[in-house]
């Protein structure tokens, strides 16, 4: 039932938008964003693990056909500097499959010959990039249109880029890797296969030692020791700001009761009045219709 208010009434009302202005903005703070989608689970596991060690909570979005990667907005930034210096999300390698789908279209030789090569690298960087230690590989593969009958011929060649953490021993296996890249293309010689090596140096770990550095997991959020203390201040902040607007709305339907009974009152005492004659004057109104009659 709409009831007036009076200027305590409208003053409460007042406190209460500013209330849930803060509250708005602490939950705004306080809110997730997807950071990566179209991921596989285990590809999200990994990066969980990851943030984990830096003391950054996330959680996996499990969807039909892939899976998501979502944290708070707080950590977004951060996140993605991390992952990318670790090479996540991992660069999507295109398999022969993919290349040659059939489209029901006429390729020219030259196009077919294009996404040959494109498919032989896409391939051979994919093998590179389960060595331990490799972020990211590429594979250029060139095969020379030569004519069969010509005197002589260009080779064919190939070029690596591999970016590599600088704490592994991928700088040892340069030799094995040509050996891969040369043997997987057909008439590829070992001396043709040029490899361009480039190390990464990843964020340090926090101290493993370091009270300040100790993860805390509180209700299923994990959180540095630092952090704690302020969790526990917004939580506060977050339960006082309800238990006022609670107090404030119990105050504002007792008051409206309040004025409801005594109005009905008041309707009371005009009814008996005007059983028992002492009804008050009548008003100007009332006086216009007994003209009328």
């Amino acid at each position: 039932m709409p009831f007036r208010m009076d200027g305590k009434g409208e003053k409460c009302n007042r406190w209460l938008n500013v209330f849930f202005v803060l509250l708005s903005l602490l939950l705004s703070g306080c809110g997730s964003v997807t950071l990566f989608n179209n991921l596989e689970e285990c590809e999200v596991n990994e990066m969980i693990a990851i943030l984990k060690q830096y003391g950054i909570s996330s959680a996996k979005i499990i969807g039909k056909e892939s899976c998501a990667l979502s944290l708070s907005v707080g950590n977004f930034s951060t996140a993605i500097d991390l992952l990318g210096a670790h090479g996540y999300p991992l660069p999507k390698y295109q398999t022969l499959g993919d290349v040659f789908k059939k489209t029901g279209l006429v390729s020219s030789p030259l196009e077919e010959r294009i996404r040959f090569m494109n498919a032989l690298g896409e391939g051979v960087a994919l093998t590179l990039s389960k060595i331990p230690g490799v972020l990211k590989a590429r594979v250029h593969v060139v095969l020379p249109d030569n004519d069969p009958y010509a005197e002589k011929t260009v080779p064919s060649s190939a070029s690596v880029f591999i970016a590599y953490r600088q704490d592994s021993t991928v700088e040892d296996s340069v030799r094995e890797i040509k050996y891969l890249v040369s043997n997987s293309v057909e008439g590829l010689e070992f001396d043709k296969v040029s490899v361009s090596l480039f190390p990464v140096t990843l964020p340090p770990l926090p101290k493993a030692l370091g009270k300040s550095d100790t993860i805390y997991s509180i209700a299923g959020i994990d959180m540095m020791e630092a952090s704690k203390m302020q969790f526990f201040i917004l939580l506060g902040v977050l339960i006082a700001i309800i238990v006022i607007l609670l107090i404030a709305m119990i105050w504002i339907v007792i008051s409206a009761n309040r004025k409801k009974k005594e109005k009905e009152v008041q309707v009371e005492n005009l009814a008996e009045a005007t059983d028992m004659g002492n009804a008050p004057p009548a008003t100007g109104a009332e006086k216009k219709e007994e003209s009328f009659d």
